[in-house]
Formats: structure tokens, C-alpha cells, sequence
């Protein structure tokens, strides 16, 4: 019988530790979770989204070279905002995404925990990370959040295949890393916010282990993925969910998300939504 903390998350993976290729030359002299979006930085989004969800403890994967992501969270303890927040900086000269996640291994535990990119920024009424680890909780399975995607963007997602369990509720019976449109099995492609087991460090060991030496994946990547792992990990037996989120959603590791996420967060703000929707009216 299941343990009463086995279902049980308190702990959320923020890998933040990429260069921004997709932000230069912004990110020659700042990292890409220190671009502003309205008055804060990104990284200070997908905190607060991450704790809407009940989630007050975070582990922080960052460049060596970037040292302002650990000052701006020094600063908001000081200044009482996320004072009750528990903070463990890890500090990897990352290689991707799965890389950062493995990074985080010996903090996480044997629970399942919250990952999440320092890329999307998702916003609804309710709070997504609440929905998501409701889900997770209702249904006691790893879960993905989706998003309906158009055919070109197809090829920037790992893309989906599987059955409906029930409203917005996918049984993910495969997924596939950028394929191309002709080639995708669906339109739901997965974005980088997940509740995963423990069990996906041993996959992306695997996943890594079994990368030809000195040879690129498919589509030129030069190691595996959270996606190529998850697909590793649902062959093995493992069970994944997806969850089709119908709200606001910003990649904010490109321009064009940026300046679009600063649109909608300016507008809502209850000091400088006022000003800076009339501003807008006046282009």
C-alpha cells in the first residue's frame, strides 16, 4: 500500500542554466532569466507560478558564469517576498535541459517533483501549477503539460501521441522530439513544465549512456532531451499524462515572447496597466 507522502509534491526544478542563443546579443552580459519582462525579471514568473501551485521549495540550476540569478534570489529573501521559500542553488556548466534536471538529482528524492525551463511563462485564472499537480494528484501519474501548437511550429516541440482520458486529459502512448509536420503524430506538443517521477534521472543516464560517442542525435542535437528520455522512460512501462493548457502562454526564451510577454504582464499591472494601456492606444 502507498505511503500517505507518496503523492505528495514539495519540491519544483528550475533549470536555469542555459545561454539564451535564441536572446543574443541580449545575453552577452545577462543571463535569460534576468530579462525583464514589466518591472520584474523571467525567473521571478515562473517562481510565483511554480508556488501558486503550494510548492515552497526550489532547486535552481544556473551557469557558473551567471551570478545575478543568485543575487536577485538573495534580494527577494531580503526583502521578505519569498522569505518563506527554501532556495538550493546549483551551480553546472549545463549541456541542455535533461543535463539540468540530472543536476538536481541528489536534492529531489524519491518523490515526484515539479520541472520546469526558465522559457515558458503560462498564465490563467486558475493558477496552472495548481491545476497541474490536482491532476497529478487525482490521477497518481506523472503529468505534461500541452498546448495546441500550429503546423509551423510543429517542428519545436516534442509532439504527442495518444488516447483521450478525459477533458483536456491525454494517456500519452508516445512522444517525438521536433519531428517534422508531415511527420507529427498530433498537434499537442509538450512545453517544458512537467510533475515527473524520480525515476527520469535513470532514463536520462540511460538516454545518455547510450549516445554514440562523439556523435550528434537526430535533428543534430548533441544530447538527449527531457522528451528522448520520457520516450525511453513510457517504452520501459511508464505511465505519462498530458495536460492541454488552455491559457496564456509566452516562450520567453525568444524575442518576439518576450516583447509579447511584457505586453500582457505591463497591461495587468495594477500600477503601471493603467499608463501603459493608454500608451498603447496612442501608437
Amino acid at each position: 500500500m502507498a505511503g500517505p507522502n507518496k503523492f505528495k509534491i514539495d519540491t519544483a526544478v528550475i533549470a536555469a542554466a542555459g545561454f539564451g542563443a535564441r536572446l543574443l546579443p541580449l545575453t552577452l552580459h545577462q543571463s535569460k532569466p534576468m530579462m525583464p519582462i514589466a518591472d520584474r525579471p523571467l525567473i521571478h514568473y515562473i517562481v510565483d507560478q511554480i508556488a501558486a501551485g503550494g510548492i515552497r521549495r526550489f532547486v535552481v540550476i544556473i551557469n557558473p558564469k551567471f551570478q545575478d540569478i543568485r543575487r536577485y534570489i538573495d534580494y527577494q529573501n531580503k526583502q521578505g517576498e519569498w522569505r518563506d521559500y527554501k532556495f538550493i542553488i546549483v551551480e553546472k556548466k549545463s549541456k541542455g535541459f535533461a543535463d539540468s534536471v540530472l543536476a538536481a538529482e541528489k536534492f529531489v528524492g524519491k518523490s515526484h517533483f515539479i520541472v520546469a525551463a526558465c522559457d515558458d511563462i503560462i498564465d490563467a485564472k486558475i493558477p496552472p501549477f495548481l491545476s497541474l499537480i490536482k491532476i497529478f494528484r487525482h490521477y497518481h501519474r506523472p503529468v505534461a503539460i500541452l498546448r495546441e501548437i500550429s503546423v509551423k511550429q510543429i517542428s519545436q516541440y516534442g509532439v504527442i501521441s495518444g488516447a483521450k482520458l478525459a477533458n483536456d486529459i491525454w494517456n500519452i502512448k508516445d512522444v517525438v522530439e521536433k519531428p517534422s509536420p508531415k511527420n507529427a503524430p498530433s498537434s499537442l506538443g509538450a512545453i517544458a513544465d512537467y510533475v515527473l517521477p524520480p525515476t527520469i534521472f535513470r532514463y536520462i543516464k540511460l538516454m545518455k549512456k547510450s549516445m554514440p560517442q562523439g556523435k550528434a542525435m537526430p535533428a543534430g542535437r548533441q544530447e538527449p532531451t527531457v522528451i528522448d528520455a520520457l520516450k525511453f522512460y513510457i517504452a520501459g512501462g511508464g505511465q505519462l499524462l498530458g495536460w492541454v493548457f488552455r491559457g496564456h502562454h509566452f516562450d520567453g526564451g525568444s524575442k518576439i515572447g518576450l516583447l509579447q510577454a511584457s505586453s500582457y504582464f505591463s497591461a495587468k499591472h495594477p500600477e503601471l496597466g493603467p499608463a501603459f494601456k493608454k500608451y498603447l492606444k496612442s501608437l
